[in-house]
C-alpha cells in the first residue's frame, strides 16, 4: 500500500495522517486488498469547499502500469475556523477509509449519473452490494443520505476506528 499526503507543510500532521490511514486500512481490509492500493490524501486548509462536507473518497481507477487501485481522500482541515468537534481530520479520514474499503472490495460502486429526467434534474444511483439505490447528487435529502447502507457502516465504524488508533499511540480519549 502506498500513502501520499499533500496539502500540508506540517511534517507532524503528514506523519500522523499516514499513521492513521495505515492503521485504519489494517483494521478494515485484508493484506491482499491493501497491497494493491495507492491512496492520495489531499488536506484542504482553504476556505473553498462545501461547508457541509468535511471529507470525500473518490475511486480514481486502476493504474495501468502498476495495476494498483488508486483512491483520493479529500479531508478539510481548518482548525482555526471550524468548530473543533467538526474538525477532527482523523475521524474524517476514518470515515472515508470505510468508503475506500467499500470501493476497494466492490461492496460500493461509484455514482451512476443518468440523463436529465422530465423535471430537469439529473438522476443518480449508487450500487451497493450489487443493488442500485437512487441517490441525490447533492445529498439534499439528509434522511436518504443517513439511511443509506454505506453511510450507516461508515458512521458506525468511524468513532471506533479513531479511538482505537489514538489508543494504539498511547493517547487518552
Amino acid at each position: 500500500m502506498q500513502i501520499l499526503v499533500k496539502g500540508t507543510k506540517s511534517k507532524r500532521l503528514r506523519a500522523n495522517i499516514q499513521s492513521a490511514v495505515n492503521f485504519y486500512a489494517t483494521r478494515l481490509m485484508s493484506k491482499k486488498v491493501r497491497d494493491k492500493l495507492k491512496i492520495f490524501v489531499d488536506v484542504d486548509s482553504s476556505k473553498n469547499h462545501r461547508t457541509d462536507c468535511y471529507g470525500e473518497c473518490d475511486p480514481l481507477g486502476r493504474n495501468p502500469i502498476t495495476g494498483m487501485k488508486e483512491f483520493r481522500i479529500y479531508a478539510v482541515h481548518r482548525p482555526k475556523t471550524i468548530p473543533k468537534e467538526k474538525n477532527n481530520i482523523f475521524r474524517t479520514i476514518a470515515h472515508e477509509m470505510v468508503h475506500l474499503k467499500q470501493y476497494a472490495t466492490g461492496q460500493l460502486g461509484p455514482y451512476l449519473i443518468a440523463t436529465k429526467s422530465i423535471s430537469g434534474k439529473r438522476l443518480t444511483a449508487t450500487r451497493w452490494e450489487g443493488k442500485l439505490y437512487k441517490t441525490r447528487e447533492d445529498d439534499s435529502d439528509d434522511n436518504e443520505y443517513y439511511d443509506s447502507p454505506w453511510e450507516i457502516e461508515a458512521y458506525g465504524r468511524e468513532i471506533g476506528l479513531y479511538r482505537r488508533w489514538r489508543k494504539s499511540r498511547g493517547e487518552k480519549e
